[in-house]
């Protein structure tokens, strides 16, 4: 339960009470949805991704950390009829944007986001746009990516790999192994 607090108290609170910081020289915080990175043929970024943002099913899509200033949008996109109430943002190293949760991108950032491999080598992903090329359904493209990642984080995404591998064909034969069991 509030306390009712008449507006005139809480000035005079404010007041009568301990100094206050001085705010001018804060840093702003990022909140609300991230912007948002969109592909084009050629563009590129470097970045970690950080999370599958799921609040909205209608919208899924992966969460960054930029690794370098990074052109985003926030509100509507320049293909949009209401464009104009959108705005192109730069996002700065260490704040976050999103981009949505493409094809063929999808099984690489959950395995990165499984693992938490990029975040163990404090490292990231460098995602370049290659072209957008249209599918069997008519009308509809899907973006083709090239993804690449620091040489030093190689060897840990290949072991974590393998030792996934060894985990599923482990687990298999125990399943087969039961199901023989079973059988007789």
């Amino acid at each position: 339960m509030s306390n009712k607090v008449s507006p005139k108290a809480k000035t005079e609170d404010i007041k009568n009470g301990p100094a206050l910081p001085d705010f001018s020289n804060w840093s702003d915080e990022q909140i609300g949805f991230s912007p948002y990175w969109t592909p084009a043929p050629g563009k590129w970024t470097y970045a970690r991704p950080i999370a599958r943002d799921e609040r909205d099913p209608e919208f899924i899509r992966y969460l960054f950390v930029a690794l370098m200033p990074t052109p985003c949008r926030r509100g509507p996109g320049e293909d949009s009829p209401l464009k104009d109430n959108g705005e192109n943002v730069t996002v700065a190293p260490g704040e976050t944007f999103s981009m949505s949760v493409y094809y063929q991108l999808r099984d690489l950032f959950d395995f990165y986001l499984e693992t938490g491999i990029l975040d163990q080598a404090n490292s990231g992903v460098r995602i370049e746009a290659i072209k957008e090329v249209p599918t069997k359904k008519s009308g509809q493209t899907v973006w083709q990516f090239k993804a690449q990642v620091d040489p030093k984080v190689r060897p840990l995404l290949d072991a974590k790999r393998a030792e996934i591998r060894q985990l599923q064909m482990a687990d298999a034969a125990e399943r087969k192994a039961l199901a023989s069991e079973n059988a007789s």
